[in-house]
């Protein structure tokens, strides 16, 4: 048993388990019980169908009433997407029940070789260039989280490597929970904060309360590095009991070559004072930049056809970084925008287009109807073109049609993908998908 399996084990063995969520981390959670314990009851909840004949465990049992019997249950592990704070799990925690998560077990082993990075955007590629220059500077490192790899699905991987350092995408999902297990990784990144996730969190108050669990229960021994320039973060490093080191992010343009220069001065900073306290040299980091892939979705580069480039922005959720992916490509033609609708404020990206004249703008709906509305509110002579689309296949169609040589078309849509979409990797598909088939479309 690796340490993760031998920490459940000796607290659970004996409880009876439900699994709260059947989504990538459920499926992962269930993996590792399941090794863990061949012949336990274990039982799933979801609010969608699942069928759990389908896995072959007669041990693996469904309970329909999702949130209706939880008390039957002595613990609840419960995946992100799920709100701790619904009546039916505060109920279930006020009659001394345990419910955890994937990362509250994680930390409880791991933490002191854990480094957290949060923050409304940035997180992912930090977590990645973080990662990269650890591992240039000859370190043993290990990445995952909200990156796109369960936490639980790390453990076999620490363990081979003896892992010096694991470096972790924590969303505000993710750190809510830590607040029951009043735990905060070792060394932790709070890039910064805007409006966003309000459907989940319902205020501000409440997606900074969630977020500053990277820092609220560190100690004296413990880092965090804040943004002193966003209002949220310099907050949360004003009360962190961490050793808390300012960062402010670069106006001066840092580039690979590969990944845009406005994300890599946006994030750089934080990154190179991190890799500093953790003793890697200067000349190690400058080698880690110049070789640093840059991840997908995030201002990708996609095809070049007719002398236009299509860019995939697909992770460009929140208005401040679709604003970033027009300052990186200033010769932006056409803008896809708009998705699901979390009711956040639009106004930043529609000032932001209107200001930079973009000359095209295709719209998603159900936020690209906000976004259009908030174009009437400029003179109509400095408003883009506006058009909704149906689907993907009707955005690119539009795209290529409008698009002029030598410029860009960019999706990058400063809402979430799901609803019409399964979710941003999806959208991204359907994007890829349509280039190739409408290739010689113009």
């Amino acid at each position: 048993m690796h340490p993760l399996e031998q920490h459940l084990d000796q607290l659970y063995t004996h409880k009876k388990v439900l699994i709260l969520g059947w989504g990538r981390e459920g499926k992962s959670t269930y993996t590792l019980l399941r090794k863990l314990w061949h012949d336990k009851v274990l039982t799933v909840a979801d609010q969608e169908f699942v069928d759990v004949a389908a896995t072959g465990d007669a041990n693996l049992l469904l309970d329909p009433g999702y949130l209706e019997n939880l008390l039957q249950y002595d613990v609840i592990f419960k995946t992100p997407g799920i709100s701790m704070h619904l009546p039916e799990l505060q109920n279930f925690l006020e009659n001394g029940k345990t419910l955890t998560s994937q990362l509250n077990e994680f930390l409880a082993v791991y933490r002191e070789k854990t480094i957290g990075v949060t923050g409304t955007k940035g997180k992912s590629t930090t977590t990645a260039l973080l990662a990269h220059v650890l591992s240039t500077a000859g370190k043993r490192v290990v990445m995952g989280g909200n990156i796109g790899r369960p936490v639980w699905d790390m453990a076999d991987e620490i363990q081979e490597k003896n892992a010096e350092w694991i470096v972790l995408e924590l969303s505000s999902y993710m750190l809510d929970m830590l607040s029951l297990a009043k735990l905060s990784p070792h060394v932790s990144l709070f890039l910064n904060l805007f409006e966003e996730h309000l459907n989940y969190h319902d205020t501000m108050a409440a997606y900074f309360a969630a977020k500053q669990n990277i820092t609220k229960f560190q100690t004296d021994d413990d880092l965090l590095f804040f943004n002193s320039g966003n209002e949220w973060s310099a907050r949360a490093g004003s009360t962190s009991p961490a050793n808390a080191i300012a960062f402010q992010e670069n106006s001066d343009g840092v580039s690979d070559g590969k990944t845009s220069p406005v994300i890599l001065q946006k994030i750089w900073p934080v990154v190179q004072k991190c890799a500093t306290e953790l003793g890697v040299s200067e000349a190690v980091q400058q080698q880690a930049l110049e070789t640093f892939q840059g991840l997908p979705h995030r201002l990708e580069l996609i095809v070049v056809q007719n002398n236009v480039r299509y860019y995939d922005d697909t992770l460009a959720t929140v208005p401040e970084a679709a604003i970033a992916a027009l300052d990186a490509l200033p010769n932006t033609s056409v803008l896809l925008l708009g998705g699901f609708d979390r009711g956040i404020d639009y106004a930043p990206i529609v000032r932001a287009v209107v200001e930079r004249h973009i000359p095209h703008v295709l719209l998603f709906r159900p936020s690209g109807e906000k976004m259009h509305a908030l174009f009437q509110e400029f003179p109509e002579s400095d408003r883009p073109s506006l058009d909704f689309v149906e689907d993907m296949e009707d955005a690119v169609r539009k795209a290529k049609k409008l698009a002029e040589p030598n410029t860009c078309v960019v999706l990058s849509p400063a809402s979430p993908s799901f609803g019409q979409f399964k979710d941003y990797e999806d959208k991204s598909a359907q994007f890829k998908h349509w280039l190739t088939v409408l290739a010689n479309e113009s």
